[in-house]
C-alpha cells in the first residue's frame, strides 16, 4: 500500500514537471521527458551528458534558484587570480551566530534544566534518564555543527590540473582534491532544510564518483554566484566531454565511455577494477559492522551502570525493573551480534565472459561462494534504497527470470550509475 501511494505521489510530481519543463542541471539542455514516469524511484536521465538524478531532487532545485552573474554586495568572498593561472576563492568564517547554533542553545538549555530537575529529586528515575540520552545527543550535535558552521574558513583553488578545497576549523585543516582529467560537473544541491526552506550548497563531481561538497553556510545569492563562477572556470564543450548515449534513455553508456580508460576505481568501501584477463571485479566492504558493534557495546555498558548502581556506589538510584533490564540487554547484545556478523565482511563479484562469481570473506577467510551463468541474467536495475542528509542512496541488482543478485546497497547515484554502466556493457 505504501509503495502504491509513493508511486502515486511520484506520478503527480512528474505531471507537474512535464508541464513546467526542465533543463539538465549539468549541461543545461532541455530534458527529453518520456510520456510516462520511468519505473523505480523516478530516476531521470539526460542523453547528451549522461546525467542521472531522482525526480524529487530535480524538482527541488531546477527553476527555483537562478544563477547570479554579479557578486552580491554583502558578500565577503575574496576572488584572486594567481600568476600561475589558478583562481582562488576565500570564503571567510561568518563569526556570527546561526540558526542551528541558537536552536542548539535553546534545546540544550531546556534538556539541561529537565536533567537537573530529575537529578535534584529525592530519587533518580533510571528509565527517564535513559529516555533523555537521545535528546542530549541531539543538543550536543546541533551545538557542534552550529559552532563549526560559524568558525569554518574555506579556500577553493582551481588549478589547471585539479580543484582543491581546503577547510579550517578548530585549528584542523582538511584538504580534498578533484583531478581535472575528466569533466567536472558543478551543481547546486539541497544540504538541509531550515524552517521548511531548502538550504543550498555546491556540489562538484566527476563521472567516476569523486566529489566535493561545500558552501552550505553561504547565502543563496553567494551560492548562485559561485555556481556561475565555477561553471565558467571549469566549462568545456559538452561534445568533447560527454559522449552521446548509445540508445534513448540509456545514460549508462555515456558514463562507461568516461570511465573505460581507467584500470581501477576506488572510493572508500567500493572498488571497481578491470581484470587483466578480461572482465572486471567489484569489491564491496561492509560499512555497518563496526557501527552496530560500538552502539551495542555502548548501550550494554550504560545499562550495566544503572543495573549495578548500588555496587558501584551511585546514590539515589532507583533499581531498574528486571523485565526492563532484560529488554535493554537483549537490544544491546542483539546489536553487538549483528555488528560482529557484519564486521570484516567483504564481497568480491567477478564478471567474466561467461559467468559471474561471488566470493564472500570475513577477515580474509572464505565464508561463501556462488557462481551463475551470464545467461541467467538479462538486466541490471538501479533502485532507490534510502537517503542521507537529503541525498538519495541507491542499490544495484542483477536480475534474471529465476535469480536476483544484489551487487551493492546504499551508495551515491554516481557510484551506483558507474557500476550499473559496467554491468550493462557486460550484459551486452
Amino acid at each position: 500500500m505504501l509503495d502504491k501511494l509513493k508511486r502515486f505521489g511520484y506520478e503527480r510530481a512528474y505531471d507537474i514537471l512535464k508541464t513546467k519543463g526542465a533543463d539538465c542541471p549539468q549541461c543545461h539542455v532541455p530534458l527529453n521527458l518520456p510520456p510516462r514516469l520511468p519505473e523505480g524511484a523516478g530516476i531521470l536521465s539526460c542523453e547528451p551528458c549522461g546525467w542521472r538524478g531522482e525526480l524529487m531532487s530535480l524538482m527541488n532545485v531546477l527553476g527555483s534558484e537562478p544563477e547570479v552573474h554579479v557578486q552580491p554586495s554583502s558578500s565577503k568572498i575574496v576572488r584572486k587570480e594567481e600568476q600561475d593561472g589558478s583562481v582562488v576563492w576565500l570564503m571567510p568564517a561568518k563569526k556570527m551566530p546561526n540558526a542551528l547554533l541558537l536552536f542548539g542553545l535553546v534545546w540544550s538549555g531546556f534538556v539541561g534544566f529537565m536533567l537537573l530537575m530529575m537529578l535534584g529529586g529525592e530519587s533518580v528515575a533510571i528509565p527517564m534518564l535513559l529516555f533523555m540520552i537521545p535528546f542530549v545527543a541531539v543538543g550536543v550535535g546541533m551545538l557542534y555543527f552550529g559552532i563549526r558552521k560559524m568558525l569554518m574558513e574555506s579556500l577553493l583553488v582551481v588549478h589547471a590540473s585539479e580543484v582543491c578545497l581546503i577547510q579550517k576549523v578548530f585549528g584542523k585543516v582538511k584538504q580534498k582534491t578533484l583531478k581535472r582529467g575528466s569533466k567536472i560537473y558543478v551543481e547546486r544541491y539541497v544540504a538541509y532544510s531550515q524552517n521548511e526552506q531548502p538550504v543550498y550548497g555546491l556540489h562538484l563531481h566527476t563521472p567516476n564518483g569523486e566529489e566535493l561538497k561545500f558552501g552550505s553556510r553561504l547565502s543563496r545569492d553567494e551560492v548562485g554566484w559561485m555556481l556561475t563562477q565555477l561553471r565558467e572556470e571549469l566549462s568545456e564543450p559538452v561534445d568533447a566531454q560527454a559522449p552521446q548515449a548509445s540508445a534513448p534513455g540509456y545514460a549508462g553508456a555515456a558514463l562507461l565511455e568516461d570511465q573505460a580508460p581507467l584500470e581501477e576505481i576506488e572510493h572508500k568501501a567500493l572498488t571497481l577494477k578491470a581484470l587483466p584477463s578480461g572482465g572486471f571485479q567489484l569489491m564491496v566492504k561492509n560499512k555497518l559492522g563496526l557501527m552496530f558493534l560500538l552502539i551495542g557495546l555502548t548501550f550494554t555498558m550504560i545499562m550495566s551502570l544503572f543495573v549495578f548502581a548500588d555496587s558501584l556506589g551511585i546514590e539515589n538510584a532507583d533499581p531498574v525493573p528486571a523485565f526492563l533490564a532484560v529488554i535493554f540487554y537483549m537490544v544491546g547484545i542483539g546489536l553487538m551480534i549483528v555488528g560482529w556478523g557484519r564486521l570484516g565482511r567483504i564481497k568480491y563479484v567477478e564478471f567474466t565472459d561467461y559467468a559471474v562469481k561471488i566470493h564472500h570473506t570475513k577477515f580474509g577467510n572464505a565464508r561463501g561462494y556462488q557462481e551463475y551463468s551470464k545467461s541467467d541474467f538479462d538486466q541490471c536495475q538501479m533502485s532507490h534504497s534510502g537517503s542521507v542528509n537529503n541525498q538519495p542512496r541507491y542499490q544495484v541488482s542483477l536480475l534474471g527470470e529465476h535469480h536476483k543478485v544484489k551487487l551493492l546497497h546504499f551508495e551515491t547515484i554516481q557510484h551506483a550509475s558507474q557500476v550499473e554502466a559496467w554491468v550493462q556493457q557486460w550484459l551486452g
